[in-house]
């Protein structure tokens, strides 16, 4: 399981995350399949209305097709950087 940290305010909130309702939650992620299960799995703890932002190195295109998939029009993506070698990606669990 990847470990995610609230990335939106100090201190921890009342979610699984870390973060409440709207808060932003931040993990980081490899490539294997192991790794994009966990990210799967950390998906599916974000509260509705709350967001995450995976930091990977590279561009997660397996996941982002495993993550469209399983999650369709329930979870939304965007690039918050799309530099090389830090890419960060804001998921966003939709209400």
């Amino acid at each position: 399981m990847i470990e995610l940290t609230d990335i939106s305010r100090p201190g921890p909130g009342p979610g699984g995350c870390g973060c409440g309702s709207g808060g932003v939650c931040g993990c980081g992620a490899g490539t294997s399949d192991t790794t994009h299960d966990s990210v799967l799995g950390a998906l599916e703890q974000v509260q509705a209305g709350s967001s995450m932002v995976l930091f990977a190195d590279r561009e997660p295109h397996t996941l982002l097709a495993r993550i469209d998939e399983r999650f369709g029009d329930a979870v939304s993506w965007e690039y918050d950087s799309r530099e090389v070698g830090d890419i960060r990606l804001r998921f966003t669990k939709e209400t």
